[in-house]
């Protein structure tokens, strides 16, 4: 049986990973924080091993993956995606620091590494982006991220350890974040506030999550030449922020005169256009995505306003 550890196992993409790994069979063994706010959702998992950790310092992740022996390690761990983590300091650390030591004590401990990085690496293209296509970040968390994929290939490639490098786009579903699009927009149209939104007209890949985590199950065992490749994982479709809302309050059945376009800046650095191509995710694996953005959206509408619900009730 296939076994692999996940470091992150309690984030958005960990725990949706955790539950498709442990669906497909493979023993699945995952870093979990005692003081980790999620780690219920995944210790309560039938068959899920958790490995403790007390923090993610060096000496904490040496320990830890020093505990294990298995055939893949999936590296989702990461900071920047909120606002909040948005600072230096935080991004030189849990984007590269952290993804570093994930490799460095992966060597001899599994065959292969899928460390998990993102579309903002890649720099502004009119047309959908492909794995030989420039890297060019154009802000904090893209830059640290692409700085970490360089440091993560160097280091498995000096320790003969596999390596894929994942490029998520837009990734969203189960457990996502509250301050995310989806679930920010949920929020005020259930209250039946207004939701204050940019003009809308970006447009994005949009992925749904169980897609997503599909694909990196695949990318733990697909044939890769000559050990090592980065592969997008995307929809391969466009949708403009403004689409996605309209979606959201025709799902949950609220009227789109909430939706407060242009109420809010665009962020300067935020690229017109970020369309992935996922042929060669594709040719490597077979892999597709399955999940349309209608019927995603309908999918985390339910489970969210289902626990909301359950929550009022207590």
């Amino acid at each position: 049986m296939p076994s692999a550890l996940v470091a992150g196992a309690t984030g958005f993409i960990g725990t949706n990973l955790v539950q498709t790994l442990l669906a497909a069979g493979v023993t699945t063994y995952g870093l979990v924080r005692s003081t980790s706010t999620n780690r219920l959702r995944v210790e309560a998992l039938d068959g899920f091993r958790p490995v403790p950790i007390d923090s993610y310092d060096t000496a904490d992740l040496a320990s830890a993956l020093a505990a294990v022996e298995v055939d893949v390690v999936y590296s989702v761990l990461g900071s920047g995606t909120s606002h909040a983590e948005d600072r230096w300091e935080v991004l030189l650390d849990g984007n590269i620091r952290a993804a570093a030591d994930v490799a460095r004590f992966s060597a001899g401990r599994a065959r292969r590494l899928v460390h998990v990085g993102t579309c903002l690496e890649y720099g502004a293209k009119a047309d959908p982006l492909v794995e030989e296509d420039v890297v060019a970040p154009s802000s904090p968390y893209a830059v640290t991220k692409a700085a970490a994929q360089l440091l993560v290939a160097h280091l498995c490639r000096s320790a003969g350890l596999e390596h894929v490098h994942a490029r998520l786009f837009n990734t969203y579903g189960h457990f996502e974040g509250q301050n995310r699009l989806v679930p920010f927009l949920l929020r005020h149209l259930r209250a039946g506030e207004a939701a204050e939104l940019t003009a809308g007209k970006h447009v994005r890949d949009f992925t749904f999550v169980t897609d997503v985590t599909a694909a990196l199950l695949k990318l733990g065992s697909c044939a890769l030449g000559d050990g090592h490749g980065a592969f997008n994982v995307c929809s391969g479709q466009g949708v403009s922020v403004r689409q996605v809302a309209e979606t959201v309050a025709d799902v949950v059945g609220f009227s789109r005169d909430l939706l407060r376009f242009g109420a809010r800046p665009s962020q300067p650095d935020e690229p017109p256009y970020i369309v992935g191509s996922y042929s060669r995710v594709h040719a490597a694996t077979g892999w597709q995505p399955a999940i349309a953005l209608p019927l995603g959206i309908e999918l985390m509408a339910a489970e969210i306003l289902a626990a909301w619900d359950r929550r009022s009730d207590r």
